[in-house]
């Protein structure tokens, strides 16, 4: 996951979002510790009768350490 977090990053990605089974708690933790938070639960993600999911996100570095400005 940080392998593919920092390519992102090279990439200028400054967000990524995953989504989880709510009940999936050892993925939970680990992305929890990866510092993905909840950002909302979607209700039958996969369609009508499907399983609910998580969304986490992580706010990349690069996102957080930037000094440019938006504008020129």
């Amino acid at each position: 996951m940080r392998a593919l977090e920092e390519r992102f990053e090279a990439m200028e990605i400054q967000e990524l979002y995953l989504s989880v089974d709510p009940e999936n708690h050892p993925a939970r933790s680990l992305y929890d510790s990866l510092g993905y938070r909840i950002t909302e639960t979607i209700c039958e993600y996969f369609g009508e009768g499907g399983e609910d999911r998580l969304i986490m996100k992580k706010v990349l570095h690069t996102a957080q350490s930037s000094s440019l400005s938006p504008c020129r």
